[in-house]
């Protein structure tokens, strides 16, 4: 039989058989020691830490027992690490007050809004026998307690009061089972208590900290440090910028007392490097991140579970002194030796100077032999005054059901109004979490979609053509999104994943900017028109790598979030986010013609007739509802001649005389004024629009227009020919496709043999222009090669007869 370590009942101590420090170096441990005092001398002199902890902290906090256990796998590993005894601590109040930075708190916040996932589902635990067994044993494998806990409450007792285990051990596995294993229970109690502050002001204005060089050289040392968490090391980083901001704030006013001092408990390796490696890194004013100086002494503010585990002792020693229990430091005084060898700057330091090197001499433990004196001392000492009190806090009080009830709707109401009062104060954020959520979920695919979907440059990256022309986009944006969206493709091809994080933060920070930092622009129309730039850059992108579903996500919170500030009746900040919004939705992966059409509706009411930008953007998006509603893109001869029964329904007929109405307006616009251009840069810009509107207009015609007037339209197919000629108008894949079903429509109408060979070899020469144009998705082409091949294996002849025999396609009725 194993020998117990320990026994709390009995009063024994001696070095733990579960390590509760994990220092690496025992110098680290004076190195904490001496941290310690000088916070405790800026106490005395009324200076109050304030201790943050992560979201992740909070949440194993609120579950308890079920944080070890992940699935049906107890974690023995997680209760030996030293975190657990710093939640332990938390969770008693041993720590004062904790508190979460605003990222933090509206991370959980976001995790509290949903009742049926974990961890956070509504059904409350009561209890696991088996966990509670596993437990026990890790706290006593002795052999006469394994594998059963009496079920009577009364024996329990008399079970738990007889347990041979070291008392640190005692202390976590009575934190974790407290509150009967429903967090909504435990977290009523940690707020009614004051153990966790989660009122922490929400704002902050994200671009004011993503442009500074601090933290874009962080994000960039967590990126590499965990490459595999890119939206956790984005709030992680901005999380510590805003910590180190309260530091500064708090050297600013910690002379009139009105600032606290932040500390900040992490277990994650990545943040810990971060805050060793930035230390030797001052900046220009000297300061160093995350650190300031305390008594004199340089003193970090981000630290590990071994600091906070004498934290908590020492400030439970303190409030318990007037109870018998010495200060830590006196505690430290007496047990190190009584044989000072000098050198350090108080009693206490002088004798645990010594006593280490004593020991280092003798090939002994330090960090153990401090645990034996300083922690097994004091959590017997624990046990034995708590051990009546926390025994009896483990079993459910004698209530009748109907109290029981009652509890449990009390416990649920304040969940509902602690909820509400979260969502209240984070209101003019709401969704923020969420949208990093979503787009960091989205860039995970980013590399290989480019991979797979744009293995060499095309059209589409062409952000000009894609954006400036269709939803007019201006040109000195395009080209800024150009670069971006450059050297995203670049650093893809290239392999250069830091340049390609550091890209998509950009991305995340262009958009978060401008949708939740103030939103309230009436009196600064300048500041309005940054954010609604930066949000066209990010959406440009998602748009340009083809993330139609989350720009249609985004492009919704932008219309709930500007409604408010716009003028009455508006609900889009421009023409462009509602147009994208409309085909966002229309090319996703459920697209929904009924919200495309009420947003589109919006747009023309306000703006079709004032703009021929807008115009040319109606007419794109209704090619999309036209595009939704119709089996092929085929014109009425071609119909014929696949689908005898073919008919165009009355929605696909309306979608397609508004594209033809809007591409020919704007084209009218532009023709009327060409004599006004000028200057070559605005005709060159003109120019570009022009020839575009004329390439859907004589798409849309061709899809539609009777035979006798279809025929007329040879002098626009000429023009959109010629247009070959000028610089950067010209789009090889889309205007060739345009003329390949325009002569092959001439070709099918021709009632010559040597006309229909004429235009039918015409339609082909584009047809492989536009296959060869570089277009990666070019199915639609491939279609039209076929149906071109088709038509010349059947001749001239051949296409009569067809057509003869069937009716022209009419509307449905």
């Amino acid at each position: 039989m194993k020998k117990a370590s320990s026994s709390a009942a009995s009063g024994n101590s001696s070095v733990l058989d579960k390590p509760v420090l994990n220092y690496r170096l025992s110098r680290e441990l004076v190195a904490d020691i001496k941290a310690l005092y000088a916070l405790d001398q800026e106490e005395e002199k009324g200076i109050q830490p304030e201790i943050f902890i992560d979201t992740a902290g909070i949440i194993d906090m609120l579950l308890g027992l079920e944080m070890v256990c992940r699935g049906e796998i107890f974690r023995r590993d997680l209760l030996n690490e030293p975190s657990m005894l710093v939640y332990a601590m938390c969770h008693r109040g041993w720590l004062g007050t904790i508190s979460l930075l605003a990222p933090h708190t509206e991370e959980l916040i976001w995790k509290l809004r949903d009742n049926q996932s974990p961890p956070f589902h509504d059904a409350v635990r009561t209890g696991n026998p088996s966990l509670e067994n596993e437990l026990w044993y890790w706290v006593d494998p002795s052999r006469e307690i394994i594998g059963f806990v009496p079920k009577d409450d009364k024996e329990r007792k008399r079970w738990l009061t007889r347990l041979k285990a070291e008392s640190p051990s005692l202390f976590k596995a009575f934190y974790l089972l407290e509150d009967h294993l429903s967090w909504k229970t435990r977290f009523k109690s940690l707020k009614e208590n004051n153990v966790i502050n989660l009122s922490i002001d929400p704002h902050y204005r994200l671009n004011e900290i993503t442009d500074s060089p601090f933290f874009k050289e962080l994000l960039e040392f967590f990126n590499r440090e965990r490459t595999w968490k890119s939206s956790n090391n984005y709030l992680d980083a901005v999380a510590l910028c805003l910590l180190d901001t309260k530091l500064r704030a708090f050297e600013q006013n910690s002379k009139d007392g009105t600032a606290k001092l932040p500390l900040f408990f992490s277990d994650q390796q990545h943040i810990l490097n971060a805050v060793r490696h930035f230390a030797s890194k001052p900046r220009e004013d000297g300061s160093i991140p995350f650190a300031c100086r305390l008594n004199g002494e340089p003193f970090q503010i981000v630290m590990d579970a071994n600091f906070f585990i004498l934290y908590g002792v020492k400030s439970e020693m303190k409030r318990k002194k007037n109870i018998g229990y010495r200060s830590f430091f006196e505690h430290l005084d007496t047990h190190m030796t009584d044989n000072p060898a000098g050198g350090g700057s108080s009693p206490w330091e002088s004798k645990l100077l010594h006593k280490r090197r004593q020991l280092i001499e003798n090939r002994m433990n330090f960090v153990r032999y401090f645990e034996e004196k300083m922690l097994v001392e004091f959590f017997n000492r624990w046990w034995e005054d708590a051990r009546e009190n926390e025994i009896e806090r483990l079993f459910e009080p004698g209530l009748d059901p109907e109290a029981k009830k009652q509890r449990e709707k009390e416990v649920n109401d304040f969940i509902a109004e602690e909820r509400q009062r979260l969502e209240d104060l984070f209101e003019p954020y709401k969704g923020r979490m969420e949208l990093i959520k979503k787009i960091w979920d989205g860039f995970q695919e980013m590399k290989s979609r480019i991979e797979t979907r744009f293995p060499q440059r095309d059209e589409r990256l062409d952000v000009y053509k894609e954006l400036a022309l269709r939803f007019s986009y201006p040109e000195e944006t395009c080209e800024d999104i150009q670069t971006l969206v450059n050297e995203i493709y670049n650093a893809v091809h290239s392999k250069d994943e830091p340049a390609l994080e550091n890209h998509k933060a950009n991305v995340v920070t262009f958009l978060l900017g401008a949708l939740f930092d103030d939103l309230d622009y009436k009196p600064n129309p300048a500041a309005l028109k940054l954010n609604l730039k930066n949000l066209g850059k990010g959406l440009a992108v998602l748009w340009t790598f083809e993330f139609y579903d989350l720009v249609s996500y985004i492009c919704t919170l932008v219309r709930n979030l500007y409604q408010p500030i716009l003028p009455p009746g508006d609900k889009y900040p421009d023409a462009t986010t509602a147009m994208l919004h409309a085909a966002a939705i229309l090319l996703g992966n459920n697209p929904d013609r009924k919200k495309a059409n009420v947003i589109i509706e919006c747009v023309r009411g306000k703006f079709d007739q004032a703009s021929y930008k807008v115009q040319i953007g109606l007419s794109y998006v209704y090619y999309l509802l036209w595009l939704r509603t119709v089996d092929s893109i085929n014109f009425p001869e071609l119909a014929r001649i696949n689908y005898p029964d073919y008919t165009v329904s009355d929605e696909a007929e309306e979608y397609l005389n508004r594209s033809i109405y809007y591409s020919k307006a704007a084209l009218s616009w532009l023709e009327s004024r060409k004599r006004d251009f000028g200057e070559e840069a605005k005709t060159k810009y003109r120019d570009r629009r022009y020839f575009y509107a004329l390439n859907n207009y004589l798409f849309f015609i061709t899809m539609k227009e009777s035979p006798d007037d279809f025929k007329e339209m040879v002098v626009w197919a000429r023009k959109l020919e010629e247009s070959g000629r000028i610089d950067d108008v010209w789009q090889d894949a889309r205007f060739s496709d345009t003329l390949a079903r325009f002569y092959f429509r001439l070709a099918l109408l021709s009632t010559e043999k040597d006309w229909f060979s004429h235009y039918l070899q015409q339609g082909i020469a584009f047809n492989k222009r536009s296959l060869g144009g570089g277009l990666q998705s070019k199915n639609i082409y491939q279609h039209l090669e076929r149906e071109l091949t088709e038509a010349k294996l059947r001749g001239f002849e051949g296409i009569k007869t067809v057509l003869q025999q069937t009716p022209t396609p009419a509307a449905a009725s």
